[in-house]
Formats: structure tokens, sequence, C-alpha cells
């Protein structure tokens, strides 16, 4: 769990850098950790997911951030219920992809 961990941290100061391409080789390898360590339903693989769509979106790659938030939303849905703040979050930062598309209605 700490080499994930440190991974993410360093995908995170490459993130703020705007090293889109090295942030997401370190959180896919951060993911492939996290998912033979807790599950690929866990609420620390769908964490990552959300990180890895975050970097997406910032790097104009819309369709796949969308991808991966959905799957971190399903994750999330089961662990913690559609009502929780887990799942708003998530359902938050898909809406800010839909509005950068300019797919309002659906923002």
């Amino acid at each position: 769990h700490q080499v994930a961990d440190t991974l993410v941290g360093m995908a995170i100061v490459h993130q703020e850098k705007g090293e889109y391409d090295l942030a997401l080789e370190l959180y896919g390898r951060s993911l492939g950790i996290t998912e033979r360590q807790f599950g690929k339903d866990s609420h620390q693989v769908a964490t990552t997911l959300n990180n890895m769509a975050v970097v997406h979106k910032g790097k104009g790659e819309y369709d796949l951030a969308l991808e991966l938030h959905e799957r971190s939303l399903v994750i999330k849905e089961r662990q913690f219920g559609k009502d929780s703040h887990q799942v708003a979050g998530t359902l938050h930062n898909m809406a800010i992809v839909h509005e950068a598309k300019g797919e309002y209605d659906l923002a």
C-alpha cells in the first residue's frame, strides 16, 4: 500500500506541473497495485480512477475522463450508496467534464 501511495504522491506533483502523461503513468502503476491489494471494486481503486479522470480532463481527453469517472461512480455507488457524498463528488466531476465538452444539458 505504501508503494501505491508514493506513486500517487508523485503523480500529483507531475499533474500540478502539467506533466500529464507522466502523472497518468504513475497513477496507472498505482492502480494496478491497488487493484491487486484491495480488489477492483474497492474505494481506493475508485479514488485512483477519479484522479486519472481529472488528468484526462486536463489534457482535453473528455471521453476518457468520463469513462473513468463512470467506472469510479459504479464502485462508489456499490460501496457507499447512491446518496453518499462520495457519489455526489463524482457526479460533480462528471458535470464539469460535460460542461467542458459544451454538453450543458448533461452537466
